[in-house]
């Protein structure tokens, strides 16, 4: 009888030992992907946050990987119950992790669109993940040591398979979130519902421990009762981002997340955490539309990309040569909340029968139309992040001229100073001046709080610019204005300040700002570090005077030295788990480059967001699937090196072969040519940069553990994590803004090629 028992509990815990680290995969992608999606909102959209994130995130998976695979081999302990009481430790924590991202705008004390400095950016990640991660990474070694029990002590297959099984799980939540989960369950759902997993898997491992059997029932009861009241803990944790505000009204749209909120005296619209517009703030929407409307001689028509519904669409009505605006807003759902929220600005807007909005990409829609405008106004926050950076690059400028008639005007603005222009302002101006003189012959820059660009392909009209124009042409129209009258345009226009600020910015050299070398995003990065210090951002600059040959000479010897260190003893652990973070660094890098490169071409990465990581983990689980199959059959450790080398081949061939490709992806205009890219391509991009990473974590496995035996399971996991979690913080704040996506590729790969 006891035999029977003992056969049915070996034949349970082998099926755990398949399923579990499915669920591992499934639960960790899930909650990375849903505080991504909410520290998204929280750093304002900035995809530099994405790579803080990721590091603290593998920093801290590796930590929990290297300190559980020491402590499970300590103790003496069934692991079964010692896997029990990690899952329950997740369950707790993830909900844990989804509050403290919710509450950290009042924990550090920030108003609605305040800007986050990058330390607080980091340690606002740390706080957050901390808990949740290290026991994600506590969970890989003590899944390791359950499953080493059933297969005949080799701790080589019990990694290599908690590795493959974990990498197919993450596919498997990655889709789920994609497919199903972000569509329907409001974020606090998710959250539930991978705490209720954990805690039913914990229950089934426990079933022989009374105690602990009875607090995981305990609480995934508690788990239960919470569900009736998701929409009110939603509602309750949502406000918490807004403190000093009331929540009018919040959206998770495909695109973001939209938020209205509301003080007594003013409403203001967020989009991913950026103020996109106030109301009211006429003055705003008049210096956005008039300077360039009034500077042309009689509009007839006007293209408007983004911030339209601030009051900028009313402002542009009031010229009576319009015939027509085009407002281009890739969001349907926000057209939907002004309606709701704004409906007599709205009515105004649908009387008049000269607008048209497109629900469109502002830049997909100038590579599908042929139309040609007299006036093209931009009206976005500045290039904070990749989305609104590819609105300032060359690439786009050039797009822009293309629809311009013959002296037609192209506008936009950037936040600006008051009567002191800095150097780091300046260096970001002038990187904006210089990209845009290489599409355009004349440019012009108004100085004050708001700094107005304006070009034009003809340049004799920008010669004529002078209040004396535009306050006889606001009276030939007939337009009544509040804030730009007679008494005020003067003094925008004082020859001095404008003769001043051009002068500064023509100065010397500057760099051109382009889709997949985004130097203004970098520039800007510097200049809103200097609101928090003047040190981080001269150095910023300083590292941005080292050019890339001189990197690339300097990696290359630091290399070489590390290899030659490590020649007498290639075989030993330490050059093993140098190669893993190596790949490690490469394979986060990638995924990095192809959703900083989706951005950068569709401008809406939040979207697909869960699709790629999906299948960059899918990649990994059939790689390990493959690496194991590999180890099985090679005959000698050489045999494994070689593989090795033949596949660290095939990464750099990889790497360098998609970063040529993304800008050619960019010029594609057909909808079903980019549809196909987007929900094909780039997915399959990701599964083969994966896979190939995932081939060689079971060919390391093997030969560390041939070396010996006796390391922590979770030892070259870590490795693999802290190389990816320094990978991720460098070429995300530092290696893609100052090199771009093709330079940083060369740097990723160049320990492989050794």
């Amino acid at each position: 009888m006891s035999g029977l028992v003992l056969h049915k509990t070996r034949r349970l815990n082998r099926r755990a030992g398949l399923l579990l680290p499915i669920l591992l995969g499934a639960s960790a992608t899930a909650a990375q992907v849903l505080f991504l999606r909410e520290f998204f909102v929280v750093f304002y959209g900035n995809e530099m946050g994405f790579g803080l994130i990721f590091a603290t995130w593998l920093t801290f998976t590796g930590l929990g990987s290297l300190l559980g695979g020491h402590l499970v081999k300590k103790l003496e302990t069934n692991q079964g119950i010692a896997l029990a009481i990690n899952l329950i430790f997740v369950a707790l924590a993830v909900p844990a992790s989804f509050l403290l991202i919710r509450y950290v705008r009042e924990i550090f004390h920030l108003l609605p669109g305040e800007i986050l400095s990058p330390t607080l950016m980091l340690l606002a990640g740390v706080l957050a993940l901390f808990p949740s991660c290290f026991l994600f990474g506590a969970l890989f070694a003590t899944m390791s040591r359950f499953l080493q029990a059933s297969s005949r002590g080799d701790p080589v297959r019990a990694t290599g398979k908690v590795y493959l099984l974990e990498g197919f799980g993450s596919g498997l939540g990655g889709l789920l979130m994609t497919a199903i989960l972000i569509a329907f369950l409001a974020p606090a759902a998710i959250v539930l519902l991978i705490s209720a997993a954990q805690l039913l898997s914990a229950a089934i491992l426990a079933r022989r421990s009374g105690m602990l059997l009875k607090t995981g029932l305990l609480l995934l009861f508690a788990v239960l009762l919470l569900v009736p009241f998701i929409p009110r803990l939603e509602l309750f944790t949502l406000q918490r981002l807004w403190p000093g505000f009331r929540l009018e009204d919040s959206k998770n749209s495909p695109y973001g997340n939209l938020a209205l909120v509301s003080s007594d005296h003013m409403r203001v619209f967020f989009e991913n955490g950026l103020k996109v517009f106030a109301h009211p703030d006429r003055a705003q929407a008049e210096e956005t539309v008039h300077f360039a409307l009034l500077q042309h001689p009689h509009p007839k028509n006007l293209l408007l990309i983004g911030g339209g519904f601030g009051g900028a669409i009313l402002e542009a009505l009031k010229h009576p040569s319009l015939r027509k605006i085009d407002v281009v807003e890739l969001d349907p759902n926000v057209t939907e909340f002004i309606r709701r929220h704004f409906e007599s600005q709205w009515r105004d807007i649908e009387r008049t029968g000269r607008v048209q909005i497109h629900h469109l990409d502002g830049r997909l829609y100038l590579l599908k139309t042929r139309g040609r405008y007299d006036v093209i106004l931009i009206n976005l926050p500045e290039p904070l992040t990749a989305q609104l950076n590819r609105f300032y690059t060359v690439e786009f400028f050039d797009l822009v001229r293309r629809h311009l008639r013959p002296g037609g005007i192209f506008s936009f603005a950037l936040p600006g100073y008051a009567n002191y222009l800095n150097d780091f302002q300046a260096t970001f101006f002038r990187s904006i001046y210089k990209t845009l003189m290489e599409v355009f012959p004349a440019a012009l820059i108004l100085p004050g709080e708001t700094v107005h660009f304006l070009a034009s392909p003809d340049e004799r009209l920008l010669a004529t610019f002078s209040p004396d124009t535009l306050i006889a042409r606001l009276r030939r129209r007939q337009i009544h204005t509040l804030y730009l009258r007679e008494y005020y345009l003067p003094f925008r226009f004082m020859p001095d300040r404008i003769g001043e600020l051009n002068s500064r910015v023509r100065q010397g050299g500057g760099s051109i700002n382009t889709d997949f070398a985004p130097i203004a995003y970098f520039f800007d990065f510097a200049l809103w570090n200097a609101q928090f210090g003047p040190d981080l951002s001269g150095m910023l600059l300083r590292l941005r005077k080292v050019r890339f040959p001189i990197l690339l000479i300097l990696w290359t010897v630091l290399v070489l030295i590390g290899l030659v260190a490590d020649r007498p003893r290639r075989k030993q652990g330490p050059l093993l788990l140098l190669e893993m973070a190596a790949i490690g660094a490469c394979m986060i890098g990638m995924e990095l480059i192809l959703l900083l490169g989706f951005q950068v071409i569709y401008g809406y990465v939040y979207l697909q967001l869960s699709a790629i990581i999906a299948s960059f983990l899918v990649g990994m689980g059939i790689g390990g699937f493959w690496g194991l199959r590999t180890v099985s059959r090679a005959a000698a450790t050489p045999n494994v090196f070689s593989h090795i080398a033949l596949v660290n081949a095939a990464i750099v061939l990889l790497s360098l072969l998609t970063v040529s490709a993304l800008p050619l992806f960019s010029s594609v205009a057909a909808a079903s040519a980019r549809t196909l890219l987007a929900n094909g391509l780039f997915p399959l991009m990701a599964v083969a940069t994966g896979l190939l990473g995932g081939y060689q974590f079971p060919l390391l496995s093997h030969l560390l553990f041939a070396e010996s035996s006796t390391r922590g399971l979770g030892t070259l996991y870590a490795a693999d994590l802290f190389g990816s979690a320094l990978g991720a913080l460098f070429i995300s704040s530092l290696l893609i803004p100052i090199y771009g996506l093709q330079r940083t590729a060369l740097v990723l790969v160049l320990p492989l090629v050794f």
